[in-house]
């Protein structure tokens, strides 16, 4: 039934959204909101959850990038976003009071500290 609209531009922007946010692609996802931000914030249920939905996304993306690492610096986690280091910083409170991150931010130093109690295998020292 939905055969007839599967290449309506619209439909295409968002399973290519949909496609993104699977495969953790926050570079892609981002991307694909900029070049179509009118056509999606025209759409009132999807303008109300694309906030939620890049946040959850960036969120994924982080707990990948700081999984090998005992400690790792907040510059290079926001380059490896493309955020400020302020949002960076923001995510991973959010991680951490989830339960979700295992560590704590050393805000004059810029570093997020991982327990190596709860490391899983071999960590990277440093980043």
């Amino acid at each position: 039934e939905a055969k007839p609209f599967e290449n309506h531009d619209e439909i295409k922007v968002m399973t290519a959204l949909v496609d993104a946010f699977l495969h953790d692609e926050v570079k892609k996802f981002e991307s694909i909101l900029e070049n179509n931000r009118k056509a999606i914030m025209e759409d009132p249920f999807i303008s109300r959850y694309i906030t939620e939905l890049l946040r959850t996304v960036r969120s994924q993306v982080l707990e990948k990038i700081i999984k090998p690492y005992t400690r790792i610096a907040l510059p290079f986690i926001s380059k490896q976003l493309m955020i400020p280091v302020e949002e960076v910083e923001e995510l991973l409170v959010t991680l951490i009071l989830d339960g979700k991150v295992i560590g704590h931010i050393d805000q004059v130093e810029q570093v997020l500290i991982l327990d190596p109690r709860e490391s899983e295998g071999n960590r990277k020292c440093f980043a």
